[in-house]
């Protein structure tokens, strides 16, 4: 359905809307809501074309008189409020008084009069307009009476003080929260000192309603009090401290506004702004810190009054209340943690204010709110890390001391806490460290609480892989969850510190919980029953995880005990449980906990094989998890213990490794493709222990035997007239892909070892040419002119499988082309893995002084990639973008990226099949093929850090086309793509500046290219992730030009022409003496601190958003400005010589004799 009339009679803003023009504006405007898809079309053409009209604020006064559509007023704002931002400087003097006038008449009359919700959203829109005006205004050095004229008309009533509160409040934000986004830094620096210079009638203001408010309660209402508790909260963050401990306003807030429920949370916020200023800053913060200790007791004896069913009935509150109690924690727990983080020093030590402060947050953090328990354990790691790191810096230097005094008295071993695990009291004064000491013993009690309360709220750790679901059911674990990760590493850290503090209470409180669920099985039991207070298998799960998260963390003695302890209270439990379900999960935590202690499993090797058996005994279990879990485990075991396992070990008559091998296809019998391809990477983890790589390669030969069995048998059915199942049999395929990835995890595991065993295999798929391929060919009667068939292998096979199938889909089943682009895929991942595993391995070997085999590099290049370059890069050129993999392309960057100066000969043919192909997929738009996008701008970065000069070397068309494709890289807004080629940009330019000889021919040919299209990218809001690097690359090639000392550089004064002209054509807003000021503030601010340079950047971002004046005085401004650009480049040669010059003599006198004595 269309208007019925036409929308664009409301671009003409020649003449005023009447009220017919009004009406068609409330349907235009109604039609972005609820109107057809094409309205909402034509209706978002005509409201941005009627925004970025010039006239267009001359409508506004018209439609909101005349209009009663709430979004329509909405919009009229928005056409007022974009003429001010970007228009203002342009509209004359007349009309910004005229505007003044009238948002601030406005303003008054509808905040004097009070209104429903409707209303107040829409006075919050014009409270907008009119901080937009005071921005504009003090630009100018005008309206600076706006602070003391609010604050005084604020005291004729209560309505329009509240809104004025606000107002102020909105300054203050886009002044010193928003003001470098929005402003430029010289314009910000002006309105906080503006602010600052007024503050005080803003605070006599509050204090003039705070006392009016203690004096009678009835004569302010309490949503001004509220109001103006929270606009205090907003300006504590920056005003004089003299404000905050000089006044009554402490007192005032704690002793008046904290009681009251109803004003406790405002309260609490204010008070949190208190806690984190930074008065050690301030030359008067000795005088200061005795009024914030008191503050901080005034509070802590205010935590008496939270009622305890609060803590103790929580999920009990319903509704309102419910609300209230969970932001007034959220906001005590801010103020309790800043309070003590800020001023650690000085309240650390007085236990009779910080204790209940700690013991209050101990309780808090119970709560079941996690933004508040995120806020908790935050603290929790910073506070145990300062005790930790405090006492053993006070012991250190305690022992320090006995030494150069002589006493010969010994700290006791293993430097035991005050209830070491041992159970033997220590001595304070002989651990040294003796007021910290007892420091960390007056807070044991409080630190248990806080220990038992991370147990049992522990995060998930990424490598478990059993759960228990909403439903209840155990299932495997498959996202990983980046927030719940990011908890864990911080509560593994606060457990580890914890544990430092005191051993033995961490482990028995560890020991306390996991015997519970023994002691509850057993009742169950005698009861025959068992009710969900008996099982927690959701608190057994995080009670292994915190088990997990201190290995290493305790005294070896202690953690081997422990360990024990643990083991055998799983196992038990294991046993007694009833359930598979329940049995499982018991399992999964018990071989998580096994495989978080290598130390231990390292020790005592009977314990470790009883283990690894234990594990393959998991591996036959059926139930969903435990085998993933095994598989995992036993990966995770050999990668921590696996030498142990390769040398013969005493009443052992062989190494385990061959005890392993040879049990390999008993063992897997009943694991899947993934859990194959974990249990052969533990393998070829295992083998690399052996030092020796010939002893490597025959393990690994014998370790992959059964793998090798099921190649040759598909080999043997297709030879013996079976030809069709390499094509046509999926399961065959599938067998075939299986066989690929374990022989690829086996060289990610073992490295340069598994090239023998592999280049069976990669011979047979890539290089054989067997007579029944080309018999199948030949019989399926396929005619693809590039493909002759006496040159069949399996990987051409399948090339020629999948391009057939594009023509005719009747020739293989979908299944069957997707199952065969696999394979080509595991080809292809299993040499790039071993690449670059190989390679990996040889520089490990190299940096351990080893005997090294062969140049791996060398036998790669000359027997791997040759064979396999030509087929895969041609099969990838030939085919259609959609059958091209992107594998190929990672392949290349592997290859690039270890091999280096080996694959330089590569280069033209890898540009000649690969490159051009890719960017034709990619070049005509930043969104599709996203696979293939992200691994060529990768490729483009291997190329240039490791084959940096042989890109020289390239045909000039190439090398062109290497340049576009990174300005091409810079232009895509999708952040991780425009990341890599601003990355590859800074370091190719960096390496053609290094070598001059490079830079002068290559800086004639791109150098006004580059330059521009870097100024087009970082003009561009789109593009404002990467602004850092952005800004980087344009200091570098604008010192290009200011360092230019040769003819055949750019030159300076061509540059500065050259960018003042890009910069005019490209964009209406500025003057040329602006534009003229700003390049020459980067010739002078490039080879100065980067931060300089960055502002000045910025500062130009901000100013394109509005037209600039062109009135006498303005001008003038921008000449000055452009005078002292000029004096900033002539000063910048001089102080550039001097720093020079400074750097030589520093040098001179780093040689002794150098400098005159």
């Amino acid at each position: 359905m269309s208007f019925s009339f036409d929308p664009r009679i409301l671009l003409d803003v020649s003449q005023p809307y009447t009220p017919e023009k009004v009406q068609a504006l409330d349907q235009v405007v109604a039609a972005m809501y609820t109107g057809t898809q094409e309205q909402r079309r034509v209706s978002d053409e005509v409201l941005r074309t009627l925004k970025s009209n010039e006239g267009s604020w001359r409508l506004v006064d018209g439609i909101l008189s005349m209009s009663q559509d709430p979004n329509t007023k909405f919009y009229a704002l928005q056409l007022l409020k974009e003429a001010i931002n970007t228009r203002w400087n342009t509209i004359g003097k007349e009309n910004q008084e005229g505007i003044k006038s009238y948002v601030v008449s406005l303003n008054i009359e509808l905040a004097q009069r009070g209104a429903d919700q409707q209303s107040r959203h829409f006075l919050m829109k014009l409270n907008e307009t009119l901080v937009c005006l005071v921005k504009q205004e003090w630009r100018l050095n005008a309206w600076e009476s706006f602070i003391p004229d609010l604050c005084t008309s604020a005291k004729s009533s209560q309505n329009l003080c509240e809104n004025n509160l606000k107002i102020l409040q909105m300054l203050s934000e886009e002044v010193f929260d928003f003001g470098p986004e929005t402003m430029t830094s010289s314009r910000v620096l002006k309105m906080k000192q503006t602010m600052s210079a007024q503050f005080a009638c803003i605070f006599d203001l509050c204090m003039f309603l705070f006392k009016s408010y203690v004096a009678d309660k009835s004569s302010v209402r309490e949503s001004l009090i509220k109001t103006t508790l929270n606009t205090l909260s907003h300006f504590l963050k920056w005003i004089p401290l003299g404000y905050v401990f000089e006044t009554d306003l402490l007192p005032t807030l704690l002793g008046h506004f904290w009681d009251p429920l109803c004003f406790r949370i405002e309260c609490a916020r204010c008070l949190n702004e208190v806690a984190c200023l930074k008065i050690g800053d301030d030359p008067d913060s000795g005088k200061y810190e005795p009024t914030l200790l008191q503050c901080f007791a005034a509070v802590v004896n205010k935590l008496h009054s939270i009622p305890v069913e609060v803590f103790q009935n929580f999920e009990g509150l319903r509704g309102h209340n419910r609300v209230f109690w969970e932001v007034f924690m959220n906001q005590l727990s801010l103020l309790l943690t800043n309070f003590i983080r800020c001023n650690m020093k000085a309240v650390v030590g007085a236990y009779e204010i910080t204790g209940p402060a700690l013991a209050t947050l101990a309780k808090i953090s119970t709560l079941p709110n996690e933004e508040i328990f995120k806020i908790c354990v935050e603290f929790w790691q910073m506070f145990a890390a300062q005790l930790y790191l405090d006492r053993e810096k006070a012991r250190k230097e305690q022992s320090q001391k006995m030494k150069a005094s002589g006493d010969q008295q010994q700290p006791p071993p293993l430097m035991l806490s005050l209830s070491g695990s041992t159970g033997m009291s220590v001595d304070v004064k002989a651990t040294g460290g003796g007021h910290e000491e007892e420091i960390v013993a007056k807070y044991q009690p409080i630190l248990d609480n806080v220990r038992r309360v991370m147990i049992t709220r522990m995060a998930k750790p990424p490598e478990v892989t059993i759960k228990e679901n909403e439903d209840g059911e155990i299932v495997r674990e498959g996202e990983v969850d980046t927030d719940e990760l990011a908890m864990y590493r911080m509560m593994r850290q606060c457990l580890i510190y914890l544990t430092h503090l005191d051993p033995s209470s961490m482990v028995n409180i560890m020991m306390d919980i996991l015997s519970e669920f023994g002691t509850n099985q057993i009742a169950a039991d005698h009861r025959n029953s068992e009710s969900p207070a008996d099982w927690n298998c959701g608190l057994l799960s995080r009670l292994c995880w915190s088990v997990g998260s201190i290995s290493g963390a305790l005294p070896e003695h202690d953690e081997k005990m422990f360990v024990v302890n643990v083991i055998k209270d799983l196992l038990t439990l294991c046993e007694i449980k009833r359930g598979v379900e329940n049995k499982a999960m018991v399992a999964s935590c018990l071989m998580y906990v096994v495989g978080q202690y290598p130390r231990f499993l390292k020790a005592h090797w009977r314990f470790l094989k009883s283990v690894v058996n234990k594990l393959f005994e998991f591996m036959h279990e059926q139930f969903p998890g435990v085998k993933d879990m095994a598989t995992d485990t036993f990966l995770r075991i050999c990668q921590k213990c696996s030498k142990k396992m390769v040398i013969l070990q005493p009443g052992e008559t062989s190494p385990f490794v061959n005890q392993v091998i040879e049990a390999i296809p008993r063992e897997t019998a009943d694991l899947d493709v993934l859990q194959l391809c974990n249990f052969y990477e533990a393998m070829g983890r295992m083998i690399s222990a052996i030092p020796e790589i010939p002893k490597q390669t025959n393990l690994v030969n014998q370790t992959m035997a059964d793998v090798r069995s099921k190649w040759q048998a598909v080999i043997k059915r297709a030879s013996f007239g079976d030809e069709r199942i390499l094509a046509e049999d999926q399961q065959a395929i599938r067998t075939i892909s299986a066989i690929l990835r374990c022989y690829e995890r086996m060289a990610v595991g073992v490295g340069i070892a598994s090239g023998e065993a592999i280049k069976d295999i990669y011979s047979d798929v890539l290089l054989a040419k067997f007579g029944f391929l080309n018999k199948y060919w030949r019989l399926k009667a396929l005619c693809i002119a590039n493909t002759p068939g006496s040159d069949c292998t399996v990987y051409k096979l399948y090339s020629q499988c999948v391009g057939a199938s594009r023509g005719s889909s009747a020739m293989f089943s979908w299944e069957n082309v997707k199952l065969m682009r696999k394979v080509k895929r595991d080809v292809l991942r299993l040499v790039r893995s071993f690449v670059d595993s190989a390679v990996a391995e040889q520089e490990k070997m190299k940096a351990a002084h080893m005997q090294l085999p062969d140049d791996v590099c060398v036998l790669i290049c000359s027997h791997f990639i040759p064979p396999m370059l030509e087929p895969v890069l041609v099969d990838y050129n030939l085919a259609p973008p959609e059958g091209r993999d992107p594998e190929v392309l990672n392949l290349l960057t592997t290859m690039c990226s270890r091999l280096s100066s080996s694959v330089v000969g590569m280069l033209p043919m890898m540009f000649d099949q690969v490159f051009e192909s890719t960017l034709g997929m990619i070049k005509d738009d930043f969104t599709s093929f996203p696979d293939h996008r992200l691994a060529f701008f990768q490729l483009l970065s291997a190329v240039n850090e490791k084959c940096f000069e042989s890109l020289f070397l390239l045909p000039s068309q190439d090398l062109r086309l290497f340049v576009e494709s990174m300005v091409f890289g810079i232009r895509h807004e999708h952040p991780t793509i425009a990341d890599i080629a601003l990355k590859l940009l800074s370091k190719f330019l960096t390496q053609v500046m290094a070598n001059p000889n490079l830079a002068q021919s290559f800086f004639s040919e791109y150098y006004e290219n580059l330059l521009k299209q870097v100024l087009l990218v970082m003009t561009d809001r789109h593009h404002k992730s990467g602004l850092r690097q952005q800004v980087q690359i344009l200091a570098m090639l604008i010192s290009v030009a200011a360092n230019s000392q040769s003819a055949n550089m750019p030159n300076k004064e061509h540059t500065m022409e050259f960018l003042v002209g890009v910069l005019a054509s490209s964009f209406n807003t500025t003057t040329r003496i602006e534009l003229e000021a700003f390049v020459l503030s980067l010739f002078a601010k490039c080879n100065g601190p980067p931060q300089e340079f960055t502002r000045c950047v910025q500062d130009f971002l901000v100013g394109l958003r509005e037209f600039s004046g062109t009135t006498p005085e303005e001008l003038d401004t921008y000449e000055q400005d452009k005078r002292k650009a000029l004096n900033e480049l002539l000063q910048g040669r001089t102080v550039q010589n001097e720093a020079a010059k400074a750097e030589f003599l520093q040098m001179d006198k780093m040689v002794p004799g150098l400098v005159p004595q």
